[in-house]
């Protein structure tokens, strides 16, 4: 999944949206990836000369790779849900009430 359908699934934009990819792996797991540029704006202070990610923002990276997971089984689950719902039903012709003269 690229840039264009993780902006589809969660609200992050640009400067926020710290994902470049996910790829689910598993039915419960999946992995993001993030290219750094060395021109973002967690790296300006963080430390001069010698750059480093902070690791808030590597927990941010995480968390919206989790995002993406938990919307997809979500996603997943209810059509599973229908789609098994939908199967089970039967369509009926309806029910028609009668009453009675005492």
């Amino acid at each position: 999944m690229d840039r264009e359908e993780i902006m589809k699934m969660i609200p992050h934009r640009e400067p926020m949206l710290l994902i470049d990819h996910v790829e689910k792996t598993g039915d419960t797991t999946a992995m993001g990836t993030y290219t750094v540029r060395g021109d973002e704006w967690f790296l300006k202070g963080h430390f001069p000369g010698n750059p480093v990610v902070p690791g808030v923002v590597l927990c941010e990276i995480m968390a919206q790779a989790c995002c993406i997971l938990i919307k997809y089984r979500a996603v997943r689950r209810t059509i599973q849900d229908w789609t098994r719902c939908a199967s089970s039903t039967r369509l009926s012709r309806g029910i028609h009430s009668q009453s009675s003269a005492a």
